[in-house]
């Protein structure tokens, strides 16, 4: 069985559930300007609060659906470099957080792929070696 930790930061709910794969975005500060965030989050949370009251038969899906066209776009925004720092791009930079995936790689997770873009990086890490760690078979 999994175990969950859940944990709240700036109001978002957190959950981590280890043995669960995690796919992770960041960006520099300021790479998105304030009021494209604001005007980005206004609509998800219009569209999501319509859903809401209304309650369609399959509303949780299509809640699931507005969250990835949400992600989207924001990653779109972020794909562009509009605005803010390009630090990553420089290749001294990229290869400190290259090192830094790959050094908790096999202890605390799997490292299942990453890209480094030069405002933003993903991540996709398999937690399920911290339950293989604990339950040994042997």
């Amino acid at each position: 069985m999994k175990k969950a930790t859940k944990f709240s930061r700036r109001k978002l709910p957190h959950i981590l559930s280890a043995g669960s794969i995690y796919f992770v975005t960041s960006n520099l500060k300021g790479t998105i300007p304030k009021s494209v965030l604001k005007s980005l989050s206004e609509d998800y949370h219009q569209k999501v609060n319509e859903l809401i009251i209304a309650k369609p038969k399959n509303y949780k899906s299509k809640i699931s659906l507005i969250q990835r066209l949400y992600f989207l776009k924001y990653d779109k925004y972020l794909d562009m470099a509009l605005n803010g720092p390009t630090f990553l791009a420089q290749k001294e930079i990229a290869e400190i957080l290259k090192e830094q995936f790959h050094r908790f790689d096999g202890k605390y997770y799997s490292l299942l792929a990453y890209t480094i873009m030069c405002n933003h990086f993903h991540l996709l890490i398999d937690t399920s070696i911290i339950i293989n760690d604990a339950n040994p078979t042997s």
